[in-house]
């Protein structure tokens, strides 16, 4: 029934032809085989390689840090002088344990996505990510132990040398630091933060070890409000930080690179850096223009792990051949014999790629295709997995069919069929069919259509 429901729209569609909104076009030249021009593709066999890291160990020692200077809060806020300031002093120890508690769950959240064993009191004792394992944890894609431990160590020089950039041009490997250290250090660097609690908490301690007489109500006032007002940001800060790097370990188990760990401006800035270190003949998928940014997330595969406290990204980008194809998806497409019979071809393969001059192709299963990138609506990318095949040592009916269309060759595989029925095939491109009938029988199927639906 629903079948009969679907073909009825096809048809009224087709019939309907005032309706601009519809486009038909007459296919005069049938011989026996449709190709679909999908687009233009282009083959890689190499990639370049652009590693980040986030040091989760940094997560830790905040943490740590922010509870040591909440206690010497609480200790100023027990000072028989700071009575006089109860209220301030309440509302930030009742909030702040709130957000302790509330971080202290994300992080545990953010162990469990990493693939380590439930919190435990020892490893509060030593800090969140103070693990050293034997195995690399994958969180996504499939990676060489091996290589996993040689990115890490690399990793591990660059931080020994203070460098943020390291290029190994041999191995199209370049490693950088990740978007979100820069961020973190921009929306309120530890260190000057720190220091202010350091000299708040002198200053308010040194007042308040006067004695009553002496000491001065309205500084200690300004100076805790603020000394609170610092901790509280910090503490929103770390919970960001948490739940920043909480999403991007989700949306990288998806294979997406999510922009805190590396922008996509800032990836195709760190790709212009390294074009001209391009082995010969091979270029980046897109044109490395700002432009540009968001289409080279469509490319990327991502390998995403965790080793010796730190979250690494390694960031696959294709390097393509400037050798141009045309790819085609073949069906095969009924041509009209007489009466009712049809002649069709039976193509050797779903989908086609050959070059400008139908000199060299390469065909593809629908496995292989569905495995190719796309980068926009007509422009593919394709892991080249055979070799290009020259048309003139090939005797492939396909290539012979789009070189002289007139002349079917004997190779092709023809086959007949005897149908009284209009025939559909629906194409690759979005709301599109190839249509097949008699012209007297089309009438008499609208009206049992109709009367079906």
């Amino acid at each position: 029934m629903m079948t009969g429901v679907n073909l009825f729209i096809i048809i009224t569609s087709i019939l309907a032809v005032v309706h601009s909104e519809y486009n038909i076009t007459t296919y005069d030249l049938n011989p026996g085989i449709h190709f679909e021009h999908l687009g233009e593709l282009r083959f890689f066999n190499n990639k370049w390689k652009l590693v980040t890291f986030v040091e989760l160990e940094n997560i830790s020692n905040k943490l740590l840090s922010l509870k040591n200077y909440r206690k010497y809060t609480t200790d100023l806020c027990n000072n028989e002088n700071a009575q006089y300031h109860y209220y301030i002093c309440q509302l930030f120890l009742k909030s702040s344990k709130y957000t302790f508690e509330k971080i202290e769950k994300e992080l545990e959240v953010l162990h469990e996505l990493i693939g380590h064993s439930h919190l435990s009191e020892s490893r509060q004792k030593r800090g969140w990510f103070n693990i050293v394992g034997k195995a690399t944890k994958v969180l996504f894609g499939v990676l060489d132990e091996e290589d996993a431990k040689y990115y890490n160590d690399k990793i591990s020089q660059m931080n020994k040398d203070e460098t943020s950039v390291l290029q190994l041009l041999k191995e199209q490997t370049k490693i950088v630091q990740s978007t979100i250290i820069n961020f973190n250090n921009t929306i309120g660097t530890l260190d000057f933060n720190e220091n202010l609690l350091k000299n708040n908490i002198k200053k308010i301690s040194d007042e308040l070890s006067k004695v009553k007489e002496n000491f001065h109500f309205l500084y200690i006032k300004t100076g805790i409000e603020e000394h609170v007002t610092i901790l509280n940001m910090m503490l929103n800060q770390l919970q960001l930080e948490i739940m920043t790097i909480t999403n991007a370990i989700l949306v990288a188990r998806k294979g997406v690179l999510h922009p805190s760990i590396l922008t996509p401006l800032r990836l195709i800035n760190e790709l212009k850096d390294v074009s001209e270190s391009l082995p010969h003949g091979l270029e980046f998928p897109v044109p490395l223009d700002p432009l540009n940014a968001n289409l080279i997330l469509n490319v990327i595969e991502l390998q995403v792990y965790f080793e010796n406290k730190r979250l690494i990204y390694i960031i696959n980008i294709p390097l393509i051949e400037t050798n141009l194809f045309y790819i085609y998806k073949i069906s095969p497409f009924p041509k009209l014999m007489s009466n009712n019979q049809f002649i069709l071809i039976q193509p050797s393969s779903k989908y086609i790629a050959i070059d400008e001059s139908k000199q060299q192709f390469i065909t593809l299963s629908e496995i292989e295709f569905n495995t190719c990138l796309k980068i926009i609506e007509n422009k593919f990318i394709c892991k080249q997995q055979k070799p290009v095949s020259l048309a003139h040592l090939a005797d492939n009916c396909e290539v012979k069919l789009l070189q002289f269309t007139n002349i079917i060759p004997d190779i092709c595989d023809k086959r007949i069929i005897q149908s009284d029925r209009a025939i559909f095939i629906q194409l690759q491109t979005s709301n599109t069919w190839l249509l097949q009938f008699l012209i007297q029988k089309l009438l008499r199927y609208h009206v049992i259509i109709k009367k079906i639906t």
